[in-house]
């Protein structure tokens, strides 16, 4: 163990646990956060569509993924694209959201999740987290959107700001890790104030609520495929919806809005080329197959982690709700004293050991392209940004 990782008893702990843990596992070094699954029926599927020669988008592999998607996310419809960021500005269009309106989006999230709200010129303001001493799912709860909405007068339409007059047309709930939000009471006060939500599930496929309901099976939501997600197509994105109108919309839109013709090229709005090439479809359908075996090797991963910090004296492990099945995307451990110095430096440890965890990400209302806007207190998220680390949660590792 190097001196840097001696600094403090905590790193030297956390330190002392990955590495006895992954002593196994650990074929090679970096040991990475999360990496894919990939077997030959995967390869065989992506051979398949190479030797078919419809590789982008046209052709029959991204409808073949899209219904497989939408049948496991128990949706009706799945329309995917070109990112998981991509997808998200696509659910802001088909939902309406205008140039000046606001969108309630979580303060602790990636930020391409206000990234998309501005790529529609209008603009994000922040909510708090629950509190991590009450919950685990670490989204935004029905206070914390109470909170919000006192900043807004109800009106017939969307609601308006009090003082800049800019409406809030949704809100964007953010499943952290996997985890979902207990959108129950967050969908009643939706409802009460007319506004839309849209899941941003990027990290949730394969998560399911206590009537065993999959994220965005009853609202607007939004996957991501990126390499370290729970299922990978290298790069992607989807929405799925019940809605058939907000479904032929999105795909209309990320088909650069052509109107259907065998030959013409006539495009009635402004739209977007987000749709995804059949290659990576072709990987997003092996991986959907192996399903089963990922979510089975997550549970045992969370599992042995748990036996592993039972008696640590620093840190202890980010339970999952118990309202929920959660997929355990990245399976974490929190401090139980947080201090972002010491968080810092187990880092610090860990990543020179090879161990490739990571913090949760730094607020959206502390980056520098958001620092201005609007944003309740933020104590629960500041806490959180400050105490958890994601272990190396690939599901081969507990194999």
């Amino acid at each position: 163990m190097s001196d840097r990782a001696s600094k403090n008893r905590e790193a030297e702990e956390a330190l002392r646990i990955v590495s006895d843990f992954l002593q196994e596992a650990r074929l090679d070094s970096p040991v990475h956060l999360h990496e894919p699954l990939i077997d030959e029926g995967i390869r065989e599927t992506i051979a398949g569509t190479l030797a078919s020669g419809f590789v982008s988008s046209v052709g029959p592999t991204v409808a073949r993924f899209e219904s497989a998607l939408a049948s496991f996310c128990g949706t009706e419809f799945a329309v995917c694209t070109s990112s998981g960021t991509s997808a998200l500005q696509l659910a802001l269009k088909i939902h309406d959201v205008q140039p000046g309106d606001h969108v309630a989006v979580p303060a602790l999230s990636f930020i391409a999740t206000a990234n998309a709200v501005t790529f529609l010129g209008a603009v994000p303001v922040f909510l708090d987290s629950v509190d991590i001493d009450l919950d685990t799912s670490m989204g935004l709860s029905a206070y914390s959107l109470e909170l919000l909405l006192r900043s807004y007068v109800k009106t017939d339409g969307k609601p308006v700001h009090r003082h800049s007059g800019a409406a809030l047309a949704c809100i964007i709930p953010m499943h952290t890790l996997g985890r979902l939000v207990d959108l129950e009471e967050i969908q009643k006060i939706a409802t009460e104030w007319n506004l839309p939500i849209i899941e941003d599930a990027a990290e949730a496929l394969g998560s399911f609520d206590r009537s065993g309901l999959h994220s965005g099976a009853t609202n607007t939501a939004v996957l991501s495929f990126n390499g370290n997600k729970i299922i990978t197509t290298g790069g992607g994105g989807a929405v799925v919806t019940n809605s058939a109108d907000l479904a032929a919309k999105a795909k209309h839109l990320s088909t650069t809005a052509k109107v259907p013709h065998s030959w013409a090229y006539s495009h009635d709005e402004v739209g977007w080329n987000f749709r995804m090439p059949a290659i990576n479809a072709a990987l997003g359908l092996g991986q959907l197959n192996s399903m089963k075996r990922i979510l089975m090797a997550k549970d045992e991963l969370l599992a042995r982690y748990r036996n592993a910090f039972f008696a640590s004296e620093f840190f202890e492990i980010v339970e999952n709700p118990t309202n929920q099945k959660s997929n355990n995307w990245l399976i974490a451990i929190r401090l139980k004293k947080p201090d972002t110095d010491t968080l810092h430096s187990v880092l610090d440890a860990l990543h020179q050991e090879g161990f490739l965890c990571r913090p949760l990400w730094d607020l959206l209302p502390t980056q520098p392209p958001y620092s201005t806007n609007f944003s309740t207190p933020t104590p629960n998220a500041e806490k959180l940004r400050g105490s958890v680390i994601c272990l190396p949660s690939s599901p081969g590792l507990a194999t």
